[in-house]
């Protein structure tokens, strides 16, 4: 809401080619000259779709787990795709687990259950949990699942999130929760639910600023899930840096 007070306008549609021609004749730095959306807009209950051209000084891939895939839809267009760098980003499934904990007394009529003010922990193996909400003893709990059964994820449909893996909770979660925090013992999943990851197969971490190639595109993913946690600073920087024509940014080192 606050974008659109602003005058920005959100539509709903996907890339269907780009219009990519060289900085300069022979360069291998490139600019997008415009770019072809199929557009969708729902009227009456049904979809229709319409194909406009839209053109602008810099675009921003901010496409999350399909960040990848649209970058490869943008140089699809290219008569020479092997010029141009590939975004490592892939799509993974991960599941959540929203769990609730009785309160577990010690001995000395102590709570034994992490308070509310409890930072995010992550065990060594990579299982994480942290508070959720304002409820005492109720966490939200995940582990990434090994390397040889993370396949990506289809983001062409959603049917592969519609299955949460509960065995990734009974048989590496809980016990790992368990052996940090005992009261963990008796905790009960309240609910659960599966999404998508914008995962960074070089080194899991965020990808900002201009593509190595085409100049005029910014890149801002490839969090790896910790997008939520530096979004302001990533926001800010990408702003900047269209706000001062890719040249630097204005409060950032």
């Amino acid at each position: 809401q606050k974008a659109k007070s602003l005058g920005i306008e959100f539509i709903s549609g996907s890339i269907d080619g780009a219009k990519i021609t060289p900085i300069t004749p022979g360069s291998f730095s490139y600019n997008i000259s415009s770019m072809n959306v199929a557009l969708s807009k729902k009227d009456d209950n049904k979809w229709n779709t319409s194909n406009v051209r839209l053109s602008a000084q810099h675009y921003v891939n901010a496409a999350g787990a399909w960040s990848g895939r649209l970058v490869d839809d943008i140089i699809s267009s290219a008569s020479h795709t092997s010029r141009f760098m590939r975004v490592p980003v892939r799509p993974k499934k991960r599941c959540i687990f929203n769990v609730q904990c009785p309160e577990t007394l010690g001995h000395g009529g102590e709570s034994l259950v992490p308070p509310l003010t409890s930072p995010l922990l992550v065990d060594p193996s990579g299982v994480y949990f942290r508070p959720e909400g304002n409820i005492k003893g109720r966490f939200l709990a995940g582990v990434s699942p090994p390397a040889d059964n993370d396949p990506d994820c289809s983001t062409s449909s959603f049917l592969d999130l519609e299955v949460v893996d509960h065995d990734l909770f009974e048989s590496i979660i809980w016990p790992k929760l368990c052996h940090r925090v005992p009261a963990f013992e008796r905790l009960k999943v309240v609910s659960s639910w599966a999404g998508f990851y914008d995962y960074n197969t070089l080194d899991q971490n965020a990808i900002i600023g201009t593509h190595s190639e085409i100049r005029n595109l910014l890149l801002c993913t490839g969090f790896s899930g910790h997008g939520l946690q530096q979004s302001p600073a990533a926001g800010r920087a990408v702003a900047e840096l269209v706000q001062n024509n890719l040249k630097g940014f204005s409060t950032l080192d």
